[in-house]
């Protein structure tokens, strides 16, 4: 497929819908098994999808570009906590604690193709449970953060927009909430305009955490900190970009 000049997004989304129609097939029993579960995610050239994380300059200047814009609240959860991309759209108001400084994290938003009743393949936006119980977890607001949060709530307040306990942290035009794919729309717009070199939204995560390595956190903070399962993984991930 790759040879037809196909993109490795285009190919793997592909594999997700053949591995969706193949659920639906075993759930009906129309299937044994599902084959696309052995086929493994398509990387050009057999490279890792997973990209440079930022230098400590570059992550301040996209944080300085982000300031005001519709980014600014979502890159300062990512920068700041290396909170995944689904942990910072699942944030409402109600999980952030002012008067104690923290934030809880418990829930996690994605989009999961599914099979219709019909046998049409939809997206849907589906909230959930972090995968592991590491995954709950309640974190210190940074300085910097914190400001954020309280700049988005007096600017949604200045524009006589709502900052119910319900409503999302990140959201969209209208107040509603930002689908995955409008995201990541906003994320390619943002970096163009900025002359930011582009990297994968999950890879901001891997800056912050390595930036946390680098400045002396302790392993088993950063871990729990991202909610790693064990500092093994932690380990794993990291421990090539941070020798020491």
């Amino acid at each position: 497929m790759d040879e037809k000049g196909l993109s490795s997004s285009t190919i793997n989304t592909v594999l997700a819908r053949l591995s969706t129609f193949f659920n639906y097939a075993l759930s009906v029993d129309q299937a044994i098994e599902n084959p696309c579960k052995k086929v493994e995610t398509f990387r050009p050239n057999g490279r890792s999808l997973v990209q440079e994380p930022w230098s400590l300059e570059e992550t301040k200047h996209a944080l300085s570009k982000a300031g005001g814009s519709e980014l600014e609240l979502f890159l300062n959860f990512a920068v700041f906590l290396g909170l995944r991309k689904g942990e910072i759209l699942a944030l409402r108001w109600c999980d952030v604690n002012f008067e104690g400084g923290w934030v809880q994290i418990d829930k996690t938003r994605s989009n999961r193709r599914v099979l219709s009743p019909e046998g049409v393949i939809q997206t849907r936006d589906i909230t959930s449970d972090p995968k592991t119980f590491s995954g709950f977890r309640r974190l210190p607001l940074p300085p910097k953060l914190l400001v954020a949060l309280l700049n988005e709530r007096d600017k949604r307040q200045r524009a006589n927009q709502t900052t119910l306990e319900s409503d999302y942290l990140v959201r969209g035009v209208g107040g509603g909430k930002v689908s995955v794919s409008l995201l990541g729309k906003q994320w390619k717009r943002f970096c163009e305009q900025h002359d930011i070199r582009k990297i994968r939204i999950h890879d901001i995560r891997h800056t912050a955490i390595v930036q946390a390595l680098e400045a002396g956190a302790r392993l088993e903070e950063a871990s729990q900190g991202a909610g790693h399962s064990s500092t093994e993984i932690t380990k794993r991930i990291y421990a090539r970009y941070v020798p020491a």
